[in-house]
């Protein structure tokens, strides 16, 4: 009888904790607004290759290409991002460059 109580009030506090991550969030420092500009977004995926991706992320006033593994992931790129984020262009132009890239890879 002791071992079900323990276990149901291990049970209990998991469930509590669940529900102060869900309502906290862990990741509110960098997902936080300043102002009414959001400091952290991912803009683009491209996968590659299972577990490996080109990521363009907008932090704060830059733009960066991460290349993403299941074990590591690298800055290849770093720019100034535009005041206007529905600027569009560079998503599209960069969909078209990796789209190139997909379809030498393919070819091969």
């Amino acid at each position: 009888m002791q071992a079900i109580g323990i276990l149901l009030l291990l049970l209990a506090v998991l469930y509590g904790m669940l529900w102060f991550v869900k309502k906290i969030g862990m990741n509110k420092g960098f997902r936080g607004k300043k102002g009414s500009q959001v400091t952290l977004d991912v803009e683009e995926r491209f996968h590659i290759a299972p577990k490996k991706q080109l990521v363009v992320v907008r932090f704060l006033n830059k733009r960066l290409l991460l290349g993403v593994t299941d074990h590591q992931i690298n800055l290849l790129s770093e720019t100034e991002a535009e005041d206007d984020s529905s600027d569009s262009s560079s998503t599209e132009e960069f969909k078209k460059v990796m789209g190139q890239f997909h379809d030498k890879d393919s070819d091969s």
